[in-house]
């Protein structure tokens, strides 16, 4: 009977030892989860990417947008992500090289070189962080297909347009900006709409080109530095390039085109009316247009003495389309400043790709 008591003893404090075992077990489990409930981060918890890693990770070789305002959608929600969001220097690139599928090879090509391409995202990226700019917001117009695709003679592909408006805050102020973007289909994939080009202008200026340069006021609003000058430069070719308008409109561009060359530039004109009427009617009768133009950062910029003379040089890309080619011109300008202190354009040198 004493065997059999200290038995049963035995099993007891056996089992005892295993629930206290499995007690602790449980507790620790509970103990060690409450632990990492506190010290993870929300998002850790959910499993769920930021908004830069989401883009970052994309693969639009498998999940390219099907439609033209689903790529203009995804182009600008890449942008709002470059001028809002904090990321690594890998993580921008990824964004930059993202937003560069998008465009048609064209429009890469104006770019210049992948590098030059990223090294002017980068700095467009911080000029904008350091000026406090981001944008609130941004809303893709409604897209009809059947109406808004167009083809052009001469030509095999498809294009559209579709209008994108940004609104952009610079600390309490805030500006409206409609990207008017062209697109066209590419012959690659023969479905993928990629974009050509945009043209910006302010929600309250006039969206008409000709009627914005006309009722511009050079006395009074002139282009502050030499990249604006020569982006204005570039605005009145494309619209004297692309767009219909009477004689009286053309004698208004091209006055203000002639606005922007200093006194030596316009002495060595015999007669800028016509020159440029010339040049015009020469583009239009091959139907040469500008697709895209792509202005040298400000950073890209240098600048000298020259004699008695502070200088600045810089480029604009123009990709010109005619019916059966496409040509790359790169205008190399010379800029000085007159006795008001605006810059003006000295002459230029284009350098065909």
């Amino acid at each position: 009977m004493a065997k059999k008591g200290k038995g049963i003893l035995n099993s007891r404090i056996f089992q005892g030892t295993v629930m206290l075992l499995l007690g602790c077990a449980v507790a620790w489990a509970i103990l060690t989860r409450f632990t990492s409930v506190l010290t993870t981060k929300p998002e850790e918890k959910v499993g769920t990417l930021s908004e830069v890693q989401t883009l970052a990770t994309m693969n639009l070789d498998n999940s390219y947008p099907g439609t033209v305002d689903g790529v203009v959608t995804l182009f600008a929600r890449i942008t709002k992500a470059i001028y809002n969001e904090e990321y690594s220097d890998k993580e921008l690139e990824k964004l930059c090289t993202k937003r560069y599928q998008l465009m048609d090879s064209e429009l890469q090509d104006a770019q210049g070189s992948m590098e030059h391409y990223l090294a002017s995202m980068k700095a467009e990226a911080k000029n904008k962080k350091d000026k406090n700019i981001t944008i609130s917001n941004y809303f893709v117009d409604d897209f009809n297909a059947s109406s808004d695709i167009y083809t052009i003679d001469g030509d095999s592909h498809q294009y559209a347009k579709v209008n994108c408006r940004f609104v952009m805050r610079e600390d309490s102020k805030a500006e409206t900006y409609n990207y008017l973007f062209t697109m066209r289909k590419d012959t690659e994939s023969g479905k993928n709409w990629k974009i050509l080009g945009w043209e910006i202008t302010l929600e309250d200026e006039a969206t008409d080109p000709v009627t914005a340069i006309c009722q511009r006021n050079l006395d009074n609003d002139y282009p502050e530095n030499p990249e604006d000058v020569v982006e204005y430069f570039a605005y009145i070719t494309t619209a004297l390039y692309n767009e219909s308008y009477s004689d009286a409109e053309f004698a208004k561009m091209s006055a203000a085109r002639a606005y922007l060359y200093d006194d030596e530039l316009l002495a060595n004109q015999t007669d800028v009316d016509a020159q440029l009427k010339s040049e015009v009617l020469a583009k239009k009768d091959a139907g040469v247009v500008v697709a895209a133009f792509v202005v040298d950062d400000a950073d890209d910029f240098k600048y000298k003495y020259v004699l008695d003379d502070y200088c600045a040089s810089g480029n604009c890309m123009f990709s010109m389309r005619g019916t059966s080619e496409r040509q790359i011109l790169t205008y190399q300008f010379i800029l000085t400043k007159d006795s008001q202190g605006r810059w003006k354009i000295h002459g230029w040198e284009i350098v065909e790709e």
